[in-house]
């Protein structure tokens, strides 16, 4: 009677796997093999995961039918004292009875083909599981013992022998316009491998060939020709078949497709000039409270908030601009991402910072009246400090990741930047007047707020982006934000109290009692209008 053969279900047979690995001395009432070579282990490969290795059992006659219902007479087993022929092949489609003993020091000739479509017997596996990804059977060498098994390995891992690369993650170029671009593949390439092409992003290029590599490639470099459909952003990503030959992490390419270059040049300059003026914008403040050898006019509460949102936007550049730890962090978020953080970002941050102390120290050694920091001001720095140290103790105790912590203090920073003008707009209002105030500062703060808004509408025209801007209303809004309040600002100066008289402090008026409200830290009683100096 021929032998009935089924196919296995291998999640059953992966779990009695996981089971016979703890109860193996029990079954087959043998110690555990000992290290070294322990016999022939012939390997089966399942789908790319792990390797499971079957245990052949004594040679049996191919030619001699087996009937599965037939008890089993012990006298009949096989005597393993007995020479056996090597050069005998095994059948491994012949059914194994699990009850026959198997002797793991019988030699078997590792030469022996072994047939991976055959079912395997669960209660036939050995004690070792190797990860490989091969796609057809590997023999084993019996000069490489295999040892006990470690559950680690179950894990898959990549082989990879080669590696893709393109020459540069980031290109830019015209509307409808060829680009010559080149993929390197260092290593050595094992079997045949193909390279597939495939975007995520917009679709704005002519879909690209298909690649192969042969074996026996060692150094190769290809011309990849790339043709623009249409404006837009997208990433060119590489695909490899078989995967697990060639490493194609790395082989990515960011593609921008414009209009024209010269939009391009233009938003670059308007992006240099408004940095000019917000960077120079801190000055004139300054400058007016030197020659004056004082503060009044200036709030302190705008002072505060200012400082504390400079120091926290320096916290967040700094750290994401030249920390290893963190920069590693935000790129397994944004594997085809570019750091948000440029050097000139950084720049600014600790100018504007270095510029915010320079006004406290006069704040400290010129006149200042009896201008004080409001309670409610000092409440939201106190929320702002306890906040703060809450979420360092979190990234200290690794609850969540330093990256967190910086997008904690850039939205504390966004924040502040939505309250820092009301004080000083409403205590000009209290006093009629905006005397102590530099203009300059904020005819500088009106120009860099335009422009960076006028540099996102190029760029989002430019490269069909207007995601940009109606994605993002939080960046789009905070600049817009800043300019009504800058408008407000020139109306308060030019329009409602233009043409009082210098202010003169009253020193005799009676000192007021502690402030609470964010914009009545300074009486309108106690000081006069517009000096000639602004």
């Amino acid at each position: 009677m021929a032998a009935t053969s089924h196919q296995p279900s291998y999640p059953w047979a992966k779990l009695c796997l996981l089971m016979l690995i703890a109860v193996t001395p029990v079954f087959a009432q043998t110690p555990a093999p000992p290290a070294g070579p322990v016999g022939f282990l012939a390997p089966v490969p399942v789908a790319g995961v792990v390797t499971r290795f079957l245990r052949v059992p004594v040679p049996v006659d191919p030619a001699t039918p087996v009937d599965p219902s037939t008890p089993v007479d012990p006298s009949t087993l096989v005597d393993l004292s007995t020479p056996v022929d090597l050069s005998t092949p095994v059948d491994l489609s012949t059914p194994v009875d699990p009850a026959t003993p198997v002797d793991p020091s019988t030699p078997v000739d590792p030469s022996t083909p072994v047939d991976p479509s055959t079912p395997v017997n669960p209660l036939t596996l050995s004690y070792s599981v190797l990860p490989v990804f091969p796609q057809t059977p590997t023999p084993v060498s019996d000069a490489a013992p295999v040892g006990p098994v470690h559950f680690s390995y179950l894990l898959p891992h990549s082989n990879a022998t080669s590696t893709c690369r393109f020459e540069s993650h980031d290109l830019t170029f015209v509307d409808y316009e060829t680009k010559n671009f080149s993929l390197f593949v260092t290593g050595d390439v094992e079997e045949e491998v193909s390279l597939m092409f495939g975007f995520h992003g917009d679709d704005i290029l002519e879909q690209i060939p298909n690649v192969t590599l042969v074996p026996g490639d060692v150094e190769k470099t290809f011309n990849i020709v790339l043709v623009a459909r249409r404006v837009g952003h997208t990433v060119l990503v590489v695909n490899a078949s078989p995967e697990n030959m060639t490493d194609v992490s790395d082989a990515f390419v960011r593609v921008s497709v414009s209009h024209s270059d010269d939009l391009d040049y233009f938003s670059d300059v308007v992006g240099w000039v408004y940095f000019t003026a917000w960077s120079v914008s801190f000055y004139p403040q300054t400058y007016i409270n030197w020659r004056r050898k004082s503060v009044i006019g200036l709030h302190f509460d705008f002072l505060s908030l200012n400082i504390v949102g400079f120091f926290l936007y320096s916290l967040f550049n700094v750290c994401l601009y030249w920390a290893p730890s963190i920069k590693q962090q935000y790129f397994l978020r944004h594997p085809f991402g570019v750091n948000p953080v440029q050097l000139n970002d950084v720049i600014f941050s600790l100018h504007a910072f270095f510029a915010c102390s320079i006004q406290v120290v006069q704040c400290c050694v010129y006149e200042r009246g009896d201008q004080q920091i409001s309670r409610t001001a000092k409440t939201i720095l106190s929320g702002i400090v306890l906040s703060t140290l809450v979420m360092v103790i979190l990234g200290s105790a690794v609850v969540i990741q330093w990256l967190d912590f910086l997008y904690f203090v850039s939205y504390v920073k966004l924040f502040i930047t939505l309250i820092k003008y009301i004080p000083q707009a409403y205590y000009n209002y209290r006093r009629k007047s905006t005397s102590g105030w530099s203009i300059g500062n904020i005819l500088l703060d009106f120009t860099g707020g335009t422009l960076s808004v006028a540099q996102m509408f190029i760029i989002a025209y430019n490269y069909n982006d207007w995601g940009s801007i109606f994605g993002d209303p939080t960046k789009f809004g905070l600049g817009l934000f800043s300019v009504i309040f800058d408008i407000f600002f020139m109306i308060q100066h030019y329009v409602l109290y233009r043409g009082t008289e210098g202010y003169q402090p009253n020193l005799n008026s009676p000192q007021p009692t502690h402030s609470s409200s964010l914009t009545e830290s300074v009486s309108s009683v106690d000081y006069g209008a517009v000096g000639s100096i602004h």
